[in-house]
């Protein structure tokens, strides 16, 4: 995928001019061979620019495949240098499966510094979607990162993450492994599980709000530093 206009200047390398993601994913909303005439990116562009134009602003939301090109084109939104595209750009995403490798996950956290995007990826602690694909194809393969602020959910509680928390590196990737009940994927990969779950700590959730969660030195660790930027 193409490094997003807006951070060319700001990363290194091979980074400047693209980061690794799953290509299914990538080529079902940007570059579907089989699509008749526009993207499917091109096309959502045209549908939400006049309520933008409106004064509103951008939320992108999905489960398990819809969560996956939700992370993508709320990235590709945030990256983008289009004026009339209003920063920051809200993802909340439910069940995603892994998305892209290390240097996606380096330029995603660069947009969250930079105040373009909010992502708060919810999932269940026992569901295995979110576990795959633990690693990229090819001759070479890479590890697969998630992005975002994880709230993972469980029958009594729910834990709140983020890749650049110290401290959570070994945590977070034992909690992603594969190592879960697939008997049980339906339940646990359900929408319904989910919502179960937030409604079980509604008291607790309905007084949290993502940019204050985003401005938690705690849960965002003491590298993420919007003031250097």
């Amino acid at each position: 995928m193409k490094t997003p206009k807006l951070l060319k200047d700001s990363l290194k390398g091979k980074l400047k001019k693209r980061v690794l993601v799953h290509r299914g994913f990538y080529n079902y909303i940007f570059n579907n061979k089989r699509a008749k005439g526009d993207q499917r990116y091109d096309m959502i562009l045209d549908d939400i620019k006049p309520f933008v134009e409106q004064g509103y602003k951008i939320y992108v939301t999905g489960h398990s495949l819809g969560a996956a090109l939700s992370s993508l084109l709320a990235f590709k939104l945030a990256g983008s240098d289009k004026s009339w595209i209003p920063k920051p750009v809200t993802c909340i995403s439910y069940a995603s499966p892994f998305v892209g490798t290390d240097g996606f996950r380096t330029a995603f956290t660069l947009l969250e510094q930079m105040g373009h995007i909010r992502y708060l990826r919810v999932n269940n602690d026992a569901d295995t979607v979110p576990t795959i694909p633990p690693f990229s194809l090819g001759l070479k393969r890479r590890l697969m990162k998630h992005v975002g602020i994880n709230l993972r959910l469980s029958d009594d509680s729910f834990i709140l993450s983020h890749p650049n928390s110290n401290g959570w590196g070994f945590v977070n990737a034992f909690r992603n492994s594969v190592l879960k009940p697939v008997w049980s994927v339906l339940k646990y990969h359900s929408l319904q599980t989910h919502e179960e779950r937030m409604d079980a700590q509604k008291e607790t959730l309905q007084n949290m709000h993502l940019n204050d969660l985003y401005d938690d030195g705690k849960l965002l660790g003491k590298e993420f530093n919007r003031d250097e930027l």
